[in-house]
């Protein structure tokens, strides 16, 4: 906390290249995302 970071545990699955643009990127995983969380809990 002394540096202005946070613990955490990440959520997201990565990117992917979105369809019909010039190199851009989407974040993927919010599909199942209520089935990682209760993972995570445990």
């Amino acid at each position: 906390k002394e540096k202005g970071m946070v613990v955490g545990i990440k959520l997201d699955k990565g990117t992917a290249p979105l369809a019909g643009t010039n190199g851009e990127t989407t974040i993927q995983g919010l599909d199942g995302l209520a089935e990682r969380c209760a993972q995570y809990k445990k």
